[in-house]
């Protein structure tokens, strides 16, 4: 017998609650592949599914997304920012919880959530630019 309490489509008991919702890298495009070293991780249209069910539902008062390193996944990037706006527009505040992050999940965080933490021993790895020139003579 599970003791876990029945969770709806969009992470949440049914109640009024703030939904959670893991993003440790980017979302797979496409279905995961099952059987050793695959699955658990959700699909992108799994992600964008949650994000507007908890924009929809009057049961959901907020998000809290945990963060990991996009990967440079900027076009991935970019669709989660304006499924997190349409979060934001309905209302509802959006709280960032981070370990360690790189440039694009970083650029996600900044721009989508109306707070951010990071965790104390956590890191942000960002690289700017750099230029090098040679001169010789």
């Amino acid at each position: 017998m599970s003791t876990e309490p029945d969770r709806d489509e969009s992470g949440g008991l049914g109640e009024v609650e703030v939904r959670e919702l893991l993003l440790h890298g980017p979302p797979a495009e496409g279905p995961a592949r099952s059987g050793l070293g695959g699955g658990g991780h959700a699909t992108m249209r799994q992600v964008l599914a949650q994000l507007r069910l908890v924009e929809q539902q009057d049961s959901a008062r907020g998000l809290f997304l945990r963060l990991g390193p996009m990967g440079g996944a900027w076009g991935t990037v970019a669709d989660l920012a304006e499924a997190i706006a349409r979060v934001r527009e309905a209302g509802k505040p959006v709280h960032c919880h981070f370990d360690s992050l790189d440039n694009a999940g970083f650029a996600l965080a900044a721009g989508s959530c109306d707070r951010l933490s990071m965790t104390p021993a956590g890191h942000l790895d960002l690289v700017g630019v750099a230029a090098q020139v040679f001169y010789a003579r």
